[in-house]
């Protein structure tokens, strides 16, 4: 929360997001999808210890460029082009999932304070390869698309081809502080500059005539991901709300 700070009205209602003494309003668009890219990156390792038992903290880390496009917090000031970007592996249970988390970091004795981070979850196996090519000097660029929950201006709502977009957390109800956005993310590859060869990783579509998963609403959450375009305003704002379960059920 921002020092001095003062508490403002939030309303959402009908897919729309109005906050206090901010002209514009703002809704979100799942359809769209938000694209980074990262250049080199860091290998963390460690362990922490919490409650009497020690967990990895083992990570990739480096910075995230949007393009074009702009990070900001809804009912703020602050945007920006890149973010700090984590790459971390699931626990068993995320299996076949890749999952993003955006925040902004209000902290001032936090360690990237005032900087906005993207947090992305992949599968153990995808990590361990990814760290593989990484500490071969294999990967120079690791590219980023994934379906969120974050906001845009309402007056953004048909942008024009190629124009750029500004995407905007959210923001708690009492108006002063940003929330976090969650979403899917629909691919993930890297590469290796001169050789341009990429190892993409899909989310895998579910088949209706392929037998479910364990957990079978992960193949229904990716197929209405692709869908969304024929969805209307209730069921767009079903998935958002799913897409925020789902990311939680995937961290236990």
């Amino acid at each position: 929360m921002r020092p001095g700070a003062t508490t403002r009205a939030v309303t959402i209602a009908d897919g729309r997001l109005t906050i206090e003494g901010v002209r514009n309003a703002f809704i979100q668009s799942p359809a769209r999808q938000l694209l980074l890219e990262a250049g080199p990156l860091d290998v963390i390792s460690g362990y922490a210890s919490q409650n009497g038992s020690l967990n990895s903290v083992a990570s990739l880390r480096g910075f995230g460029a949007l393009g074009h496009d702009w990070l900001a917090r809804a009912g703020f000031e602050d945007r920006a082009q890149h973010v700090v970007l984590s790459i971390r592996a699931l626990p068993d249970t995320g299996e076949g999932k890749m999952l993003l988390r955006l925040g902004f970091d209000g902290e001032a004795d936090a360690p990237h304070a005032g900087a906005f981070s993207a947090d992305l979850f992949v599968s153990a196996p995808v990590y361990a390869e990814l760290k593989r090519d990484l500490q071969a000097g294999l990967v120079d660029t690791v590219s980023i698309s994934a379906a969120t929950n974050l906001w845009i201006s309402d007056a953004d709502r048909d942008p024009p081809a190629g124009g750029a977009v500004t995407w905007y957390l959210g923001i708690e109800a009492d108006g002063r502080t940003s929330g976090s956005a969650k979403g899917l993310v629909q691919s993930l590859s890297w590469s290796q500059r001169g050789r341009r060869e990429e190892a993409p990783h899909p989310v895998p579509a579910a088949n209706a005539a392929e037998t479910p998963d364990e957990d079978p609403e992960d193949g229904i959450e990716f197929r209405k991901l692709r869908q969304l375009t024929v969805l209307n305003r209730w069921m767009m704002n079903l998935l958002i709300a799913l897409i925020a379960i789902m990311f939680v059920l995937a961290l236990k």
